[in-house]
């Protein structure tokens, strides 16, 4: 078992526009055809830093986890799952157009 944990730095000018156009679809498609283990969006409230500051664009403001079988399941229904007609006609509604997606990140875990 594998968790993708995918973080998405989205642009504060869009992003309540972004809360409402993930709710209003996409993120009900993406919950039918991917194991959704959850699906978080950034708040007001100031992170708490220790250590090393972060880069220049801050902390992701959306962060996702998909649980996988392994890497070959991943690297096989993703590609097919945002591949779809469907999926492109979701994403064509999004703020920006994907444009305003400033920076995504995928990270592979395992739960101890």
């Amino acid at each position: 078992m594998i968790f993708e944990v995918r973080n998405y730095h989205i642009d504060p000018v869009v992003f309540d526009e972004y809360k409402e156009w993930m709710n209003a679809e996409p993120l009900a498609y993406l919950k039918k055809n991917l194991d959704i283990v959850g699906f978080w969006l950034g708040t007001n409230v100031e992170p708490e830093i220790k250590g090393v500051p972060h880069g220049d664009l801050g902390f992701a403001n959306v962060t996702w986890i998909i649980r996988w079988v392994n890497m070959e399941q991943r690297n096989k229904v993703l590609p097919e799952v945002i591949g779809t007609s469907e999926w492109a006609e979701l994403f064509a509604r999004a703020p920006g157009k994907g444009e305003r997606h400033l920076r995504i990140e995928s990270r592979f875990m395992e739960m101890l």
